[in-house]
């Protein structure tokens, strides 16, 4: 018998969602104050690399999805946490996503990587129509979550080379695909440096513009496994190509804090020098994001 047909999906009037195995009677909560939960079809969507795979669930505590939610892969392996209980696990709730509050999820469509919510928004037609005042109505908007499902398979040591990069070109034509990549770049690196922020030398100009330390300068010990998570999002992004590599830094540099580029380029587990990268934009003929190094240059290298 298919062991995944077995397992059912359970909201129950409380708003506790559940896993309940038919088979052997195994009921397991999944999450609480639940109001409406989402998934494919298991019996068409048993991949690791799949993500209709996953289970998403929207409540009190925001949105939360379970990625790979049935998982095939042999007990143990590094792709999941180890258990003794069935040779088909499922992996625990990963941390909620960030979600636009003003926007009620109603569904994700996995061929795309976004969510798909409704907001209420107003429009003002034209005094020609004798409406007296603005018109409200229902607004559909979508939210990629692509960045989310790669963070979280690198954070688990995932072979970047392998299943993540594979994961990543599976939806190199959607339309957000850049817009993604950029998003999990920005997300790590605000993160990574809330650890290590502090332990990065920092100096500042006399123009009061950010400097970076020499690189013969002291640079004190950094926390163990500092920038793993980092260095691994920037060799991905490197796997991917040159051409889409260099655009994204500086398309995350522009957007961020100048203080958090002494980790952004740091040389231990950061992206390559703003120079070379720079060299980079103008060899692939992309002047556009060749002209928008130039002020990393001179905030950065002081050129």
């Amino acid at each position: 018998r298919n062991s995944v047909a077995a397992k059912c999906v359970v909201l129950n009037s409380d708003g506790v969602l559940s896993l309940q195995n038919a088979e052997k009677s195994i009921h397991v909560a999944l999450a609480q104050s639940v109001e409406q939960f989402w998934m494919a079809n298991p019996a068409y969507s048993v991949s690791d690399q799949d993500l209709s795979n996953t289970l998403w669930a929207y409540g009190q505590f925001g949105l939360e999805v379970w990625f790979p939610f049935f998982q095939t892969t042999p007990v143990g392996t590094s792709t999941g946490p180890s258990t003794a209980a069935a040779p088909l696990t499922f992996l625990s709730r990963d941390r909620s996503l960030e979600f636009d509050l003003e926007v009620y999820p109603i569904g994700f469509l996995p061929d795309w990587a976004v969510i798909v919510g409704v907001s209420q928004g107003f429009s003002s037609p034209p005094a020609s129509f004798g409406l007296g005042g603005p018109v409200f109505e229902l607004q559909t908007k979508t939210h990629p979550f692509l960045h989310s499902i790669l963070r979280r398979m690198i954070e688990k040591d995932l072979d970047i080379g392998g299943s993540v990069i594979a994961m990543a070109r599976k939806y190199s034509n959607v339309p957000h695909y850049s817009h993604s990549l950029e998003l999990l770049l920005h997300e790590v690196l605000e993160d990574e440096y809330q650890v290590v922020g502090r332990s990065l030398k920092q100096a500042k100009a006399p123009n009061g513009l950010f400097s970076p330390p020499p690189a013969s300068a002291d640079v004190p010990p950094l926390p163990v496994g500092a920038g793993l998570t980092l260095k691994r999002v920037v060799e991905l992004l490197k796997l991917l190509g040159g051409p889409l590599y260099a655009p994204l830094v500086v398309a995350c540099a522009r957007k961020t804090d100048p203080a958090l580029w002494s980790l952004l380029f740091h040389p231990s587990f950061g992206a390559d020098p703003p120079q070379k990268l720079f060299d980079m934009c103008i060899q692939n003929g992309d002047i556009r994001a060749a002209a928008s190094y130039l002020r990393v240059l001179q905030l950065h290298d002081g050129g």
